[in-house]
């Protein structure tokens, strides 16, 4: 079987000082994006505390004349963490079980040992374990972009001025009025490669409390290109308030796969739906 990757290449989040807020006007989109920068500078250091339930289902869409349809249940422990010599923020998959089947050998709480215990032996645990989980995906895509905190890494300050973002239009999401923001990136190269170091731009729209600069959804796109099969894909991610934590949480990813290979056209889609959220009180880090 052919398999046609996608690879992540791109920096983390800093921090921003807070912008002044002008009484009894609307805020442009300036100070809306600054409370955005300002908001992601300060979930960074929430994200290295948190692990979740990932519940992460995989189907293939079966091709004209195929009886069925190829099918795929992941559960894993997920950490929002920093991996070694990486500066964007990923999501850590120690997967224990598939289609309900333990996974053979693997120790359970090793991902909160890793997260509590330091650094020592943490970096070569880590690249063991997204090495692992990635034999468990379906279908000819293979893929380390299908993690929810992508379009944080997208927005943040570090990365937003590669972007032009535009005021959509407002909508009520969560119980709150959002500002619905589109972006493309426009600076080359681009964020996302692939392997043989092919550009793959990035568009989408993200969903902002204007108040504070929360994010309550995203959605980022990326167009096929036949000249090495990568597929057209599409990752959207909502949150949800935890709380328990006082954080917006994600609570669902959604993700489509389309690729026109050798081996003829296949859609992937998935879904990954989070929960039992806790959050370690622990100066361990997984850092370069």
């Amino acid at each position: 079987m052919i398999r046609r990757a996608y690879v992540l290449a791109f920096s983390a989040l800093v921090g921003l000082c807070f912008p002044s807020r002008a009484i009894g006007r609307e805020p442009s989109l300036k100070d809306v994006l600054a409370r955005l920068e300002t908001y992601l500078a300060a979930y960074e250091g929430d994200l290295a505390t948190l692990v979740a339930e990932e519940q992460y289902e995989q189907w293939v869409q079966p091709k004209s004349g195929d009886p069925s349809t190829p099918h795929r249940t992941i559960t894993s422990e997920f950490g929002f963490l920093r991996l070694p010599g990486r500066m964007e923020w990923l999501g850590l998959r120690d997967t224990y079980a598939v289609d309900g089947e333990p996974v053979p050998d693997h120790q359970r709480g090793r991902l909160d040992r890793m997260l509590s215990g330091g650094r020592s032996n943490s970096d070569d645990l880590a690249r063991r374990i997204v090495e692992e989980n990635a034999r468990y995906n379906l279908g000819v895509v293979e893929r380390t972009i299908n993690v929810p905190m992508l379009a944080l890494d997208v927005l943040g300050r570090r990365n937003q001025w590669r972007l032009s973002l535009r005021k959509n239009r407002e909508e009520q999401l969560e119980g709150r009025v959002a500002w619905v923001v589109t972006f493309s990136e426009r600076e080359r190269p681009s964020l996302v490669k692939t392997p043989q170091g092919r550009d793959r731009p990035v568009r989408g729209t993200v969903w902002i409390d204007p108040a504070d600069g929360a994010v309550l959804r995203t959605d980022l796109e990326f167009d096929g290109a036949k000249a090495d099969d990568s597929p057209a894909s599409t990752i959207t991610v909502r949150y949800q308030r935890e709380s328990a934590l006082g954080l917006w949480v994600p609570s669902e990813m959604r993700e489509v796969y389309r690729t026109d290979s050798a081996a003829g056209p296949e859609e992937i889609d998935a879904v990954a739906r989070y929960s039992n959220f806790r959050q370690f009180r622990t100066t361990a880090r997984i850092l370069p």
